[in-house]
């Protein structure tokens, strides 16, 4: 069954990536102000965000204690150093040269500046690759001892760095991990439940997945019954909830999907990596293509297109790396870093 477990988690990602595709479709949209429902779509975009972000980070938690005990940190922060670190570089760079290059064509015009500050302040989609690394960097010094108790400790602090938010001093780093780590944590914590070996709670799935869903249904009415309101703390503890309830959600669907053979959603989520780092530029350059030059404003039409190429554009150029040796544009020459192998 641990094999089963890591397609349902192929599958979160499968999910997952599709979810934020489709968000960034959407935005781009209706920033282009086409015509849409944009009521309706900002509410599907609301749901969306609140929990699709927050579901990578738990899922990279997961396996997190498993491969600190197996490389080290050291090594461990190596290999991220090449499978985090280095993409968001790389594609930093080319999407952001690209963007500045056809800046009177996109709806956020980009600077050089703005680019080349990728150290200190990502941009765009990119942010979630420079949050994860910095949440690796932590959490090598943070996870030193192992133990439920010692990870449950750690997961308290980060419900209190997230409700409280104390690291909100205007340095981006640290606003990140305040905001993200939380996420991370709770996947270290849930690795025991859903990496072991064996067939526990499988015949409660079924009621598992209809409780879930009902409270991340009863949740996100909760939302927009809040909507507008200043962000407290308590609001803050409300986010957190929405986010850990649609992770239950994603979770518990995909650990029933997993009964299923679908290797479509298995091959999206072990490309989840390559999609989100392209995805913007095969779904933007449609909607260009579409809009500027042949004048087609039909917002269906502009999602189901923008969805192809956001996911296909991705893959046919991993296809097209691995068939010419550009490998280097998704990993680091081995040169470079001494790559781990990935978890």
């Amino acid at each position: 069954m641990g094999i089963e477990r890591n397609i349902a988690i192929d599958y979160a990602k499968g999910v997952g990536i599709l979810l934020v595709v489709y968000g960034h479709v959407t935005q781009g949209l209706l920033n282009a102000r086409l015509q849409a429902d944009r009521g309706l779509h900002e509410l599907i975009s609301s749901v969306i965000y609140s929990f699709h972000m927050p579901l990578f980070f738990f899922l990279s938690g997961i396996f997190f204690l498993g491969s600190l005990a197996r490389y080290g940190g050291k090594k461990l922060i190596e290999n991220k150093l090449g499978t985090v670190f280095y993409p968001y570089l790389v594609w930093s760079l080319i999407q952001g040269l690209i963007e500045v290059a056809l800046s009177g064509y996109t709806n956020n015009a980009a600077t050089l500046g703005q680019v080349l500050s990728l150290l200190w302040l990502p941009r765009a989609q990119f942010w979630f690759l420079y949050t994860l690394f910095i949440i690796y960097l932590g959490s090598v010094a943070l996870y030193r001892r192992d133990g439920t108790y010692w990870s449950a400790t750690i997961l308290l602090l980060a419900v209190l760095l997230f409700v409280l938010r104390p690291l909100s001093i205007g340095i981006y780093p640290a606003i990140a991990f305040g905001k993200y780590f939380v996420y991370f944590a709770l996947g270290v914590s849930a690795s025991n439940l859903l990496l072991p070996r064996g067939n526990a709670n499988q015949p409660l799935l079924p009621l598992m997945f209809l409780l879930a869903t009902a409270m991340f249904a009863g949740s996100q009415y909760l939302l927009l019954e809040m909507s507008g309101h200043e962000v407290s703390n308590l609001v803050q503890t409300i986010r957190l909830l929405l986010a850990c309830l649609g992770i239950a959600f994603i979770i518990t669907l995909c650990r029933l999907l997993a009964r299923f053979e679908l290797r479509w959603l298995e091959f999206l989520g072990r490309h989840s990596m390559e999609i989100y780092l392209v995805h913007t530029l095969g779904s933007a350059s449609i909607r260009i293509v579409l809009n500027k030059f042949f004048g087609i404003t039909d917002f269906g039409l502009h999602v189901a297109l923008g969805m192809l190429f956001g996911v296909g554009v991705p893959l046919l150029l991993v296809s097209l790396a691995q068939k010419y040796n550009f490998g280097w544009l998704f990993a680091p020459p081995r040169k470079l870093f001494a790559r781990a192998k990935t978890p």
